[in-house]
């Protein structure tokens, strides 16, 4: 048997099943990608904003937060053409 890759995402496990309950607002629905719900997310990574905004907060017009629930995390692996093992 040869397995050239194998991905386990631990961290998946950990996301909720089925999504909580929020309050609704009266603008069709809630939404924790929206301006205004930034304290919802993940600290933003980068975000294209207007002048004299602070990160996190309102004023972006593209922002970019971390998948809390990502599908793998990226380790640097090596495998020794002498030997053929793999090594992390």
């Amino acid at each position: 048997m040869s397995v050239d890759g194998l991905i386990i995402a631990t961290e998946r496990a950990k996301r909720p099943v089925a999504p909580k309950p929020e309050p609704q607002s009266g603008e069709g629905g809630y939404c924790p990608f929206c301006e205004g719900q930034e304290d919802k997310t993940p600290h933003e990574i980068i975000a294209y904003r207007d002048r004299n905004t602070r990160p996190n907060e309102r004023g972006w017009r593209v922002r970019v937060v971390p998948n809390k629930f990502r599908r793998s995390k990226w380790k640097a692996i090596s495998t020794s053409a002498a030997t053929g093992f793999t090594t992390r």
